[in-house]
């Protein structure tokens, strides 16, 4: 089941924010599932955030702070990917159903691509 943040923004409720918390702590597993010290810096990255905020109770700042915490679910879930060195000096990369992935581009289609380098004065040179 994939959760939206939107679902839960319109209603402040402490179920809602358990959600958040549990939706957080479900993804940086999911990520980050092999690699035993980066899960634990997210783990307590995520619980120190919650204790942080724990005492608001202004509504709109915990619509704010759920809405930040269900994009930062999404974010993990959908851009964060593990690459592992293999034997080969070559990265394997661990990507996921949710991994979303995109056509990138080195640069703008049909820009001009320079040719060579361009030729630099070296500091002891004299004629600088």
């Amino acid at each position: 089941m994939q959760w939206k943040c939107q679902t839960f923004i319109h209603k402040t409720t402490p179920k809602n924010v358990l959600a958040c918390f549990r939706k957080l702590h479900q993804a940086s597993q999911r990520v980050f599932r092999d690699d035993l010290i980066t899960a634990k810096a997210a783990r307590d990255k995520i619980n120190s955030e919650f204790r942080k905020h724990k005492d608001i109770t202004d509504v709109a700042r915990i619509e704010e702070l759920l809405k930040v915490g269900f994009e930062a679910e999404q974010a993990l879930r959908e851009t964060v990917i593990q690459a592992k060195l293999t034997d080969h000096g070559s990265y394997e990369l661990k990507i996921t159903p949710d991994t979303k992935l995109e056509d990138n581009f080195l640069f703008k289609p049909g820009s001009e691509i320079p040719v060579g380098r361009k030729k630099t004065k070296k500091c002891d040179d004299p004629s600088s």
